[in-house]
């Protein structure tokens, strides 16, 4: 072993952290069950952490006086336990591996929250936690690689609370814990920064498009680059693109590790999902060249440039 660090269950860490069963630190609360259509982000006296925030939408600490968190519908039914700074929710279910992601609840005051649908909140009663930092590391590799062998389902990917009872929580000194944090959240405040400027920029990039493709019932752009004139051909997708039809069943190769576009890429724009076949439970359709997908249900598309893979 290195010197200054020790072997544990999760492998090698520094000789003054611990490392302690989730069952040791955490217990679970209950969650509320509601569905999004039960949910608003114009009033109401109670707010709901919904698992498909946590997936696509929230960072690693909710900072619940800014981030938009929805609101319960006042003629529903509440259920869950209300939240307080500290706790964790955890998604317990996703369309891939993505399941386990997390968020720590920060600045709620006096606001009212609970745990919403597919979610396992969770509130510490054993030791001492710097703010985010269960936050930042229930969201590392460190921590969700102990979840797959978790991982169960057919259709969607699901964790239950007992199997969080055999995972393992790192902690360093409190000290640490706090430099630790304050090193990511800077970073987490870059990424904020950048992705506004990026919005900036894609707004700027959808007025450009809206003005550089004809509009419905004419053959001209509004926008023409110097140089060219002249009417636009229309064609059928059907006459320029044929769909792929090779498939691969992942369960047939469950170790191997594939790039997967699914409906969470789709609609925030994230690149493919990184996934071990074992986690994959039906038949996919193979990319093995430029193509462009297509999203059934909300009509989202993205360009492959290149190829992605060779099976």
């Amino acid at each position: 072993m290195v010197n200054g660090y020790k072997k544990t269950e999760i492998g090698a860490v520094p000789s003054e952290w611990d490392v302690l069963p989730f069952e040791e630190i955490f217990r679970t609360l209950s969650n509320n069950t509601l569905p999004r259509d039960q949910l608003n982000y114009d009033s109401g006296s109670i707010k709901d952490i919904h698992y498909g925030d946590i997936l696509i939408l929230f960072p690693e600490v909710l900072d619940c006086s800014r981030d938009d968190i929805p609101y319960v519908n006042n003629d529903a039914s509440i259920s869950g336990k209300p939240l307080r700074d500290g706790d964790i929710i955890i998604s317990d279910t996703a369309e891939d591996e993505t399941v386990g992601k997390a968020v720590e609840v920060s600045n709620q005051a006096n606001t009212n929250i609970v745990a919403g649908l597919h979610t396992i909140p969770c509130r510490v009663k054993y030791g001492k936690f710097a703010s985010g930092w269960l936050g930042y590391f229930i969201n590392s590799h460190y921590y969700h690689d102990q979840l797959i062998p978790y991982i169960h389902g057919t259709k969607v990917s699901s964790i239950t609370r007992e199997s969080l009872a055999d995972t393992y929580i790192v902690v360093p000194p409190y000290e640490e814990q706090e430099k630790i944090v304050a090193a990511l959240a800077d970073i987490s405040r870059l990424i904020s920064e950048s992705e506004k400027l990026i919005a900036k920029y894609q707004s700027i990039k959808q007025s450009c498009l809206q003005h550089m493709f004809p509009r419905k019932g004419q053959t001209e752009p509004d926008m023409r680059l110097p140089g060219f004139t002249g009417a636009w051909e229309q064609r059928k997708l059907g006459d320029v693109c044929k769909q792929l039809t090779r498939t691969i069943d992942p369960q047939t190769r469950p170790n191997d590790i594939f790039a997967e576009y699914s409906m969470p890429a789709y609609d925030s724009g994230m690149k493919p999902s990184i996934v071990y076949g074992l986690t994959m439970n039906s038949t996919r359709k193979i990319i093995d060249k430029s193509c462009l997908l297509i999203n059934k249900q909300h009509f989202t598309t993205f360009t492959l440039p290149r190829k992605l893979t060779k099976l």
